[in-house]
């Protein structure tokens, strides 16, 4: 991350929330379903909501 950053933090904004790897993520694809559907609970459908949320706080 430090060196997307240094790279193009000038010119760009980079998103500060990351959605991080899961098996459960994947799962979704082969189930044809959202992770909200899947795992509502789980770390991937929160990571996605707070980076909805810094995309709306930032337009």
């Amino acid at each position: 991350m430090d060196l997307v950053i240094g790279n193009y933090g000038k010119d760009l904004y980079i998103f500060k929330n990351i959605i991080p790897k899961s098996v459960r993520a994947k799962e979704t694809c082969a189930e044809g379903v959202s992770i909200y559907s899947y795992a509502p609970k789980g770390i991937v459908a929160a990571a996605y909501e707070n980076f909805v949320k810094e995309v709306l706080e930032n337009e």
